[in-house]
């Protein structure tokens, strides 16, 4: 199945993406749970392991992907008839809070508006519904064929809205894993 197109969902958490200036957002458990990201070790200051992240966006849903490595079979964003060759190149390193408070991953300025610190002439590019607000709630979601060996070895999950939840709700033929359900939804 291509990006966008499958049909059981995999809910694994939420979180606020933070106000300061920064732009972080702390990992589900579910996210290492599932090898979406290598668990970072518990004492990152005794060991010289590091994990990374790279953020992308899906051209046809424009939602956020956070992912193990480097998205390389998607075509590239095309502007103003030029093809931009960036678009994969943006990792983060999982900074630890700590095993107690999760683990939290910066969010890359090219993914905020203008008006959140980003930097406009990279965000212009990334479709608006994968642009995050610094105090929004992003909802990370996955499916079996995100977590495969094939087409690539690379492991993702997408960090929606809720508006974004609800729809792939309410569609036909979509559903969520029962082991990984959607928890309520409060108002």
């Amino acid at each position: 199945m291509s990006w966008g197109t499958t049909r059981t969902w995999k809910y694994l958490g939420k979180n606020t993406v933070t106000r300061d200036n920064v732009g972080r957002i702390v990992i589900p458990q579910r996210v290492f749970e599932l090898g979406v990201l290598d668990q970072p070790p518990d004492d990152q200051e005794a060991s010289d392991e590091t994990v990374t992240g790279h953020w992308s966006f899906d051209s046809e849903k424009g939602w956020l992907i956070l992912s193990d490595s480097e998205l390389t079979n998607d075509p590239p964003v095309v502007q103003d008839g030029v093809a931009q060759d960036d678009r994969f190149k943006t990792q983060r390193e999982i900074v630890s809070r700590g095993p107690e408070d999760g683990y939290r991953m910066t969010i890359p300025s090219m993914f905020f508006a203008e008006s959140a610190g980003g930097n406009a002439a990279v965000s212009d590019h990334v479709p608006e519904r994968a642009r995050v607000e610094p105090g929004e709630i992003r909802h990370f979601i996955t499916a079996e064929e995100f977590l495969a060996d094939t087409p690539t070895a690379t492991k993702s999950c997408y960090l929606i809205r809720r508006s974004q939840l609800e729809h792939i709700m309410s569609s036909n033929g979509e559903e969520f894993d029962d082991a990984y359900p959607v928890p309520r939804l409060d108002s």
